[in-house]
């Protein structure tokens, strides 16, 4: 037991990592809107989105990250106890119901896009 917790001597870790470059086609989204929001921003920053990535030596956990037109994720702790710490911004993802239109209109502080039925 270390601090209260108690070592498994097995990890059941399930891959959901994956990732894409810039070279990745706006086709590829069912929504150019969605794509222009979460991509065409120009920075870098944190998706609270999780991914495992599995290996033959360990488990990785980490959160994805855009960078400009790429998804990408950084590695935050190991399942063999080691740790990394990156610095990015956090940007939250919502699922909104296929009734949900967004405008293409805006996009901006002073002229943000709208939600509709």
């Amino acid at each position: 037991t270390t601090l209260g917790h108690t070592e498994e001597a097995t990890l059941d870790v399930q891959q959901t990592y994956y990732n894409f470059g810039r070279t990745t086609p706006t086709e590829y989204f069912d929504d150019s809107t969605f794509y222009e929001l979460v991509f065409g921003t120009g920075t870098y920053y944190w998706l609270a989105s999780r991914y495992a990535d599995c290996n033959a030596s360990r488990a990785c956990f980490g959160l994805r990250f855009v960078n400009s037109a790429a998804l990408r994720g950084n590695d935050l702790f190991y399942s063999n106890g080691a740790a990394n710490s990156h610095y990015y911004f956090v940007r939250p993802v919502v699922s909104l119901g296929s009734d949900i239109q967004i405008s293409r209109d805006g996009g901006t502080a002073d002229s943000p896009r709208t939600l509709s039925k």
